[in-house]
C-alpha cells in the first residue's frame, strides 16, 4: 500500500500522469482516485463541475471495458489507506507533494 502512494509522488517528480497520457486505464483509475481521496482527506478544493468530470471519466473507463466498477472501488480503497497512513509525515500540507500532484490532475483533468 505504501508502495502506491510512492508511485504517486514518483508521478510527480517524472511529471507523466496518465490523464496526460490516456494510455492505461488502471492508471487513469490511480488518477482519478487519488484526486477524490486527496479532496475528502484533505480538503483540497474541488468543484462540482470537476467532481462531474472525475466522474465521467470513470464511468467511460467503465462502459468501455477498460475497468469494472469493482476494480475502481479496489483502487480507491487502496489508496485511501496508504494516504491516510500517511496523514501524521504531513500529507495534507497545502505547499507538499500530494497538494502538487492534486493540482496537476486537476489542471490534466480540467485545463480551464
Amino acid at each position: 500500500m505504501r508502495r502506491l502512494g510512492f508511485a504517486i509522488c514518483v508521478s510527480l517528480v517524472v511529471g507523466g500522469t496518465a490523464l496526460a497520457q490516456d494510455d492505461d486505464p488502471r492508471e487513469q483509475v490511480i488518477d482519478l482516485a487519488t484526486i477524490e481521496v486527496a479532496h475528502d482527506l484533505c480538503k483540497f478544493d474541488l468543484s462540482e463541475a470537476q467532481e462531474d468530470a472525475i466522474g465521467k471519466r470513470r464511468q467511460a473507463l467503465v462502459d468501455d471495458g477498460s475497468v469494472t466498477a469493482a476494480d475502481i472501488a479496489s483502487v480507491q480503497d487502496e489508496i485511501g489507506t496508504s494516504m491516510r497512513r500517511q496523514m501524521a509525515e504531513g500529507l495534507c500540507k497545502p505547499d507538499g507533494p500530494e497538494a502538487k500532484l492534486y493540482r496537476k490532475l486537476l489542471a490534466i483533468l480540467d485545463p480551464s
